[in-house]
Order: C-alpha cells, then sequence, then structure tokens
C-alpha cells in the first residue's frame, strides 16, 4: 500500500535564527515521518536544513553542524568595528559593493566535509524538494528543483546582496526573502487538501511585524541602492507581504510552528543560538504529538 503523502514542509530562513528550524526538523527525522511528506518547500537557511533533512543525516548532523557552526560564528559572521561598518557603507552607497558581513564559504566547507549533505539518499527520496529564489532580472520568485544540482541551489537561496555574496553562474538568482513576499501563502491555498507544517524561525507576530517597519526600511535602501530603482519600485509595492503568525494560523491546514523569543539574525552569542536549537526541537515535538495523528501516524 502506497503512503498517503499528505504532509507539505515550508521551511523559513533568517541566517543565525535558522538554529530553531534546525531543532524543530531533527524531531521530525527522529519520528521518521518521511512516508507522510509530499514536498519540501526552504528559503535561506530553511533550503539548508531541508536538504540535509532529506538527505536523513538532520538527527547527527543538526548537533554537529550547530556545534561546527557555532565555533566558527566569528568567521561566518565577521565581526566589525565602526570604523569598518562606515567604510562599507561608503562603499555600497558610493559605489554599489557588497558588504560582504557574512561569509557563505564557511557553510560550503561544512557541508562538504565532516556534515556533507548526502545528495544521493536525497534524490532517492519520494518527496518533492523545492528551493525558493528571486530572479532579479524578471523581478520575480521562482521554485528551483533542490535536487538538482544540490549544493548550488541552496546555497544560491543563501546569496543576499548587498549583505553576503558568493560567484556563482546564475548571477541574477538571490536568497528568495530578498524582498518581503507571501509566496509560500500561495502554496498553502494550492493545496488546500494538504497538512502544511510551516515554520518560522522568528516570532512574527503583527506587533513584531510593527516594529520591525523601521529595519525594513534601512534594507530597503541598502538593497534598492545596490540593485536599482525598478526593484526599489517593486519592493515597495510588496513592503508589507510577509505573512504574520497571526494570518497563517487562519488557514485550516496550516500549523504553524514558531520560537517564544526572537534573536539578531547576526547573533554570535552562543548561550541564545543554542537555547534556540533546544527549543526548536522542543517545539517539533509538540507538532508530532499533538499535530492531526491520522496525518502523522500509520
Amino acid at each position: 500500500m502506497q503512503p498517503k503523502r499528505d504532509i507539505i514542509l515550508i521551511i523559513e530562513g533568517g541566517a543565525m535564527t535558522g538554529f530553531f528550524c534546525a531543532g524543530v526538523i531533527s524531531a521530525f527525522e527522529k519520528a521518521n515521518i518521511y512516508d507522510r511528506i509530499h514536498s519540501v518547500y526552504g528559503v535561506s537557511a530553511g533550503a539548508q536544513m531541508g536538504a540535509y533533512f532529506l538527505s536523513k543525516k538532520i538527527i547527527r548532523t543538526s548537533e554537529l553542524y550547530t556545534d561546527e557552526l557555532l565555533s566558527k560564528r566569528h568567521t561566518f559572521i565577521k565581526k566589525l568595528s565602526l570604523k569598518e561598518i562606515f567604510k562599507k557603507l561608503f562603499d555600497l552607497i558610493v559605489f554599489r559593493r557588497h558588504m560582504h558581513i557574512m561569509d557563505l564559504e564557511v557553510l560550503k566547507s561544512i557541508q562538504r566535509t565532516r556534515n556533507k549533505i548526502n545528495t544521493r539518499v536525497l534524490k532517492n527520496m519520494a518527496i518533492n524538494f523545492y528551493v525558493k529564489i528571486f530572479d532579479t532580472k524578471n523581478l520575480t520568485f521562482r521554485y528551483m528543483d533542490g535536487k538538482r544540482n544540490t549544493l548550488e541551489t541552496i546555497n544560491i537561496s543563501s546569496h543576499l546582496p548587498p549583505y553576503i555574496y558568493q560567484k556563482t553562474r546564475y548571477t541574477h538568482y538571490f536568497d528568495g526573502e530578498l524582498v518581503p513576499n507571501n509566496e509560500f501563502v500561495k502554496i498553502i491555498k494550492e493545496n488546500p487538501n494538504k497538512q502544511i507544517i510551516y515554520i518560522l524561525n522568528e516570532k512574527r507576530t503583527r506587533w513584531y511585524s510593527f516594529v520591525e517597519i523601521p529595519i525594513k526600511f534601512i534594507h530597503f535602501l541598502f538593497k534598492s541602492r545596490f540593485f536599482g530603482l525598478d526593484f526599489a519600485s517593486y519592493y515597495l509595492v510588496h513592503f508589507f507581504d510577509k505573512p504574520s503568525i497571526n494570518k497563517l494560523e487562519k488557514f485550516p491546514n496550516t500549523f504553524v510552528v514558531y520560537p517564544n523569543m526572537n534573536i539578531r539574525k547576526i547573533s554570535t552569542k552562543e548561550k541564545k543560538l543554542k537555547k534556540l536549537y533546544n527549543e526548536g526541537v522542543k517545539e517539533g515535538s509538540f507538532v508530532l504529538k499533538f499535530l492531526d495523528k491520522e496525518n502523522l501516524n500509520k
């Protein structure tokens, strides 16, 4: 008898806040819910963790991955002096140069060594894997097949100018969160007969979304300076598109998983990052315990 694949897993990104989703899906792998999953959609850190999950290495790898990333966090996220910050801002505003705040080569080295993603297992999975990216040439979102050129694809989804830079053959493809959007909400609406497990790496209440407006505006200015006027116009139109928890929970087929605390996306505080990961494990176990048992248990 073929398994009833009635779950779609959506994993958002958020740089270091991705420690939360790493914990959540480690609980999912431990419970071996693969036969229930139809598709996995990820972006940025969510795409990274989705790949580990589908290669069945998240239980062992997530702790090694987080520990290794913690040990290299000051290399991954560059600690800048006030003088260096002003220099980078000057170069961005005047010359439209990358700021290089994070180094994706650190992630790549982790993926290719001790915590290597098993692409063979991933490709043989009877589960769809889609990675959300933004095409700046056509000002549109796309879903790349995460089973093709997996490492390249998930790293493209973490390429976030002007903050994070990497050389790639896809010169117009970047992080799918480059512009605020509700693309994942469309996935929910298109699949009313599927159970959606939506993992947020931040506690995105309406109030939190409101408080974040000044920060979002700064991001808008920096990104618009880098990409130009057409991009700026598109960004402004979609400025408030990112869905809050309240909006997501209105969909009856959607279970939203999120942390109880918010940390900075570039946080390097070990205690907070470990706490976020452990909370993810706890929340993942909660989902498995209280979600529709008919859907999760054979």
